[in-house]
């Protein structure tokens, strides 16, 4: 294949898959994290509401930054900022699953609303830069699939990882909160 009369090179290829990994997991987490709901409210001991809120800020904190962030990354850079995004990710989810207690769920789902916020337009921009102007509806329908993919895998992949987690390390948790 050719790009502006070039061959694809592996950078360019590189940079497909890590705008494609970067995006797949923001789907795939929140949709998965609905298999653990139930887990979630009787492990944290927490309420309906509180459970509402730990999905809904996502959502709510994601919307509200979205044309904040694009600007930013016109401003700042594309690439410096979806790399930050990626960290807030990875902190976001990193934090959610050490919390123990609901408010730290909320607060932490309140990160990955921001990197959300950051990651979906960014990536979108930096997606069609990588083709050419006659290929940018390829580009964003390559986006929107991995998207797609993302939402269809995260429950199964939210299962299996709640099962492994609670199987392997269900009764080491218990006992340090027991002993907490």
């Amino acid at each position: 294949m050719e790009y502006h009369n070039k061959t694809y090179s592996s950078k360019w290829i590189l940079a497909l898959i890590g705008l494609s990994l970067g995006c797949i997991v923001l789907p795939m987490a929140y949709s998965g994290i609905n298999t653990a709901l139930a887990a979630i409210r009787l492990g944290l001991d927490s309420s309906v509401t509180q459970i509402q809120w730990m999905m809904n800020i996502y959502g709510i904190v994601g919307a509200s930054t979205l044309v904040t962030m694009g600007k930013f990354a016109d401003i700042f850079g594309r690439k410096k900022l979806f790399i930050i995004g990626l960290v807030i990710l990875f902190i976001s989810m990193l934090g959610s699953g050490l919390s123990n207690n609901i408010g730290w769920v909320i607060f932490f789902q309140a990160l990955f609303g921001l990197a959300c916020g950051i990651i979906l337009p960014v990536s979108q921009v930096l997606f069609s830069q990588l083709y050419p102007e006659e290929q940018k509806n390829r580009a964003l329908g390559l986006w929107a699939a991995i998207g797609g993919v993302g939402f269809a895998i995260g429950p199964l992949f939210g299962g299996c990882f709640n099962v492994v987690c609670y199987c392997a390390y269900g009764n080491i948790v218990a006992g340090i909160r027991k002993a907490i």
